[in-house]
């Protein structure tokens, strides 16, 4: 299966490709708003080929008014990594006769009422447009060309006016003394735009006419245009069709556009808002993820990620070692992923989904067949019944695998693992974001130090980075809202105790370990300003299902009018299940309750039975909070009600 994916914008005289039968309108959706049309989705005996009107079916937008960055962003949506600019021009030079095509290489840009980049908003990039065109896909272009046998020249430069009125004399005169070689309305800001987009750009443009200049040609005639139009038009179609068979065997694979955007972008790490940065998702994902790094949460003072993919090993903290020991541990097949999951080596449902996802990968080191791959996937899902990620992230690796080849399998698996940790952190800071709202308005009216209680572990332990409940009290740290924190020490694994107070130790965040049982005394004590929880699974009516002892601390906050908040990622949310009897309520090894361990007097780690062996114990890992008693949901998309209304109007279900 090829990586290259080959576009066609069509200019004026080109909107359709009518002989390509196997044909899908695709409606994109962009941050930028809409792309001049639908795009065409097709294939050319057996090859897939994208193609875009650029003036929409019909030729109803004006040169100025088409949305270049809709136009690129939703190709790249649509993983085009090629684009030629089919384009009808007039000639600066005698040579160049009506129905003659030029593969252009340079551009002089005389457009000015544009938007030229999609770096103009609080993330600044400069790319290189020394060399605009990509010179083997020029080749390419040439090669199809030639098979026609088109009159053409290689080489030549492209003046983009404004438009849409045709250039007045003294303008066509002065292009013509600077040396340009034909003169039109639409490449222009659309290369810079496929530059920045990473997309390998070439532009085959078709004489109409020449310009006023030519004393043939004073006053430059549409209908003659349209006249030559047409027989370009049909030569194009046919050049397109040689294009398709020939352009991957004439790529570059040292082109710079590839990576261009690698040094481009100057913006510092710290001023580039999420906002921004996910409305360039699309267009420099690949770059801007890469500075999450300078978010990273912190141990002994070196920055950590729970999970991370190194030399053909995940690697993984082993959280049943915290607090007393900090151990980072190898996964090396998909048996080690699941025992870790069981184990809770690794815990907390982003982080589970996360390992599950990575899981998968190890599998296909480990045999690169599709049986041993769904077995794999359905061992995964079996290690811990409860928390939807660890389903949705198998779910979705097995969609995205599904039909490809085995020589591609790995890298694509790897590639979307790896993506499902970048969805994890920037859902979390986005959840962050959203729950500082909440804690600067308590603080705004206290101006005191906001008293927040959570229960278990839904920091960043429990995900890939800055957690979930915990996400939204980094953020007001970060701000210098000063806030303490109780921690539920959360038994029968103490993960408050050991993870929740341990992390925010190591970001000096204060915090105390209370007694599972304490909260409810605090609050009536008016020392809980807000409380706030993470969740294993949301059912789409607003009920939670988390850590055992949750529905307890809503029940205590309920009865002392303390706001109880529940933050999650969308991914924790399972639309399918009605009602919360038919959530599968995990029951744990009852040594869990039995034993505890801790350090000896000689800093030993030790374990240690505290209740009569013959004693007998249930051991429920989760219960179920009604969404009566959740004050609102804290997600990626905003703050919403507990409700099924909520959830689908955020959601937009």
């Amino acid at each position: 299966m090829s990586n290259n994916k080959l576009a066609i914008i069509g200019g004026s005289g080109l909107y359709d490709v009518e002989e390509f039968k196997e044909r899908e309108l695709l409606k994109i959706n962009t941050p930028w708003g809409n792309p001049s049309d639908h795009i065409l989705k097709t294939k050319y005996n057996g090859k897939e080929v994208l193609f875009l009107p650029r003036h929409g079916r019909g030729h109803f937008i004006n040169p100025s008014n088409i949305n270049f960055r809709a136009n690129i962003d939703a190709l790249k949506q649509m993983e085009v990594t090629d684009i030629v600019s089919v384009s009808a021009v007039g000639s600066l030079k005698e040579n160049l006769n009506p129905g003659k095509f030029v593969i252009v290489d340079q551009f002089i840009d005389r457009t000015f009422g544009r938007i030229k980049t999609f770096f103009n908003d609080e993330i600044v990039a400069h790319v290189s447009m020394a060399h605009p065109t990509s010179n083997g896909l020029m080749n390419a272009c040439e090669e199809a060309i030639k098979k026609e046998k088109i009159d053409y020249q290689r080489g030549g430069t492209y003046v983009v006016m404004e438009g849409p009125q045709f250039s007045t004399l003294a303008e066509s005169n002065l292009y013509r003394s600077w040396g340009a070689d034909v003169i039109g309305m639409t490449n222009m800001p659309e290369a810079k735009l496929a530059r920045e987009a990473e997309i390998r750009y070439a532009s085959v443009s078709m004489v109409t006419d020449y310009d006023c200049w030519h004393s043939d040609h004073e006053n430059v005639d549409v209908q003659q245009v349209i006249k030559v139009l047409l027989g370009n038009a049909a030569k194009a179609k046919n050049m397109i069709k040689n294009l398709i068979e020939n352009f991957e065997k004439h790529i570059d694979p040292k082109d710079p556009t590839d990576k261009c955007l690698d040094v481009a972008i100057i913006t510092a790490p710290e001023k580039r808002t999420q906002k921004t940065k996910d409305k360039l998702k699309t267009i420099a994902g690949r770059v801007l993820s890469k500075w999450l790094k300078y978010f990273n949460m912190k141990i002994s003072g070196k920055e950590y990620r729970t999970i991370w993919f190194e030399n053909n090993v995940v690697k993984i903290i082993d959280q049943t070692k915290l607090p007393h020991q900090f151990i980072i541990k190898d996964l090396k097949s998909v048996k080690d992923a699941i025992n870790a999951i069981k184990t809770m080596e690794v815990r907390g449902a982003p982080l589970i989904g996360a390992t599950a996802a990575y899981g998968l990968v190890l599998s296909i080191i480990q045999n690169n067949d599709q049986s041993f791959l769904k077995k794999s996937a359905k061992d995964l899902i079996n290690s811990r019944p409860t928390a939807i990620n660890l389903k949705w992230a198998v779910d979705r690796m097995i969609k995205k695998l599904s039909g490809v080849n085995s020589d591609k399998i790995l890298e694509i698996a790897l590639n979307e693992a790896k993506e499902i940790c970048e969805e994890d952190v920037k859902f979390c800071e986005n959840i962050g974001l959203n729950g500082l709202k909440i804690i600067q308005e308590i603080y705004n009216k206290k101006k005191d130090t906001v008293n927040i209680l959570t229960h278990c572990n839904a920091g960043w332990l429990a995900t890939i980075n800055w957690g979930t409940a915990t996400s939204p009290i980094y953020q007001a740290h970060k701000k210098g809202i000063p806030v303490h924190v109780w921690a539920d020490e959360t038994r029968p694994r103490n993960q408050g105790a050991n993870l929740t107070s341990y992390e925010l130790n190591e970001e000096n965040i204060p915090n105390t370990i209370i007694a599972d049982n304490t909260g409810g005394i605090l609050m009536q004590r008016g020392q809980v300003d807000m409380c706030i929880v993470g969740t294993d699974r949301t059912l789409a009516n607003g009920d939670v299902c988390n850590k055992i002892g949750t529905y307890l601390k809503a029940l205590a906050a309920k009865d002392n009018n303390i706001p109880f908040y529940v933050a999650l990622p969308s991914s924790t949310i399972d639309w399918d299940i009605k009602n919360y009897k038919d959530i599968p309520i995990e029951e744990r090894n009852s040594e869990e309750l039995s034993h505890i361990e801790g350090l000896d007097e000689n800093g030993n780690v030790k374990k240690i039975q505290i209740y009569p062996q013959k004693s007998k114990s249930m051991n429920l890992a989760f219960d179920i909070t009604p969404a009566k008693y959740v004050t609102a949901l804290i997600t990626e998309k905003g703050i919403c009600k507990a409700t099924t209304k909520g959830l689908e109007d955020l959601f937009n279900k």
